[in-house]
């Protein structure tokens, strides 16, 4: 589904959350100062400058820091912290939900992509997943029931097709056959010059991993 995860991820809801504004400027120099720094000296770091700042970003940036540090232990502490703290981020659960993936534990990724689901039910590309998900693990009535709820708002959602044709004949006409990846992969190259880097979705592909947030903007649900 979209590269099967998640990809052209996430016209999502604007979750704005309250940041006090004195505190940007020294936010914005600490998500700067990170950059030459490994992966893990750079979690550290956005720690220590969360502990004088509490500035939402930094504290999703350790997370994500120690996601590319394969810090998985350390990442889910945070993750957890942070859902605690800020419970409308949705970062932090699309971070966890990128570790269950990870991990193989099919249980907590789905359970994760549910919380989601129900904080941004409205959201396509989210509940996609979850209905891939679920049809991956056997749990069919499950993702036909969101599959048909995808389709009232994207009437022609190749996902949904595709869950829905494995148990009804009738829409096997609407499931469009995949080109071959090498198609793909061309069809691809032949974009990225039309494609600037800097515009990739706020909230990053779960198969691909989350994304470091280095931005100055204050709209910290998105």
């Amino acid at each position: 589904m979209k590269r099967q995860f998640l990809a052209n991820i996430f016209a999502i809801f604007a979750i704005l959350l309250a940041v006090s504004c004195t505190t940007t400027d020294t936010a914005t120099s600490s998500l700067v100062g990170a950059a030459d720094l490994n992966k893990e000296e750079a979690a550290l770091f956005y720690m220590d400058e969360y502990e004088k700042n509490e500035d939402i970003r930094l504290l999703y940036n350790a997370a994500y820091s120690f996601i590319e540090a394969e810090d998985y232990v350390k990442a889910m502490e945070i993750l957890n912290d942070g859902i605690t703290k800020y419970p409308e981020y949705l970062r932090f659960y699309s971070a966890k939900a990128y570790v269950y993936k990870v991990q193989e534990d099919t249980s907590n990724y789905i359970d994760t992509l549910t919380i989601i689901h129900e904080i941004v039910p409205g959201d396509i590309e989210y509940a996609e997943l979850l209905a891939d998900a679920l049809n991956n693990d056997g749990k069919q009535d499950d993702a036909i029931e969101i599959a048909k709820d995808i389709l009232r708002r994207d009437s022609k959602n190749q996902t949904a097709f595709k869950i829905l044709s494995q148990k009804y004949e009738f829409y096997k006409m609407y499931v469009k056959e995949e080109k071959p990846k090498a198609e793909v992969d061309n069809s691809e190259e032949s974009e990225k010059d039309e494609t600037k880097i800097d515009e990739t979705p706020i909230e990053q592909e779960i198969e691909e991993s989350p994304t470091e947030v280095d931005d100055s903007s204050n709209n910290e649900g998105q």
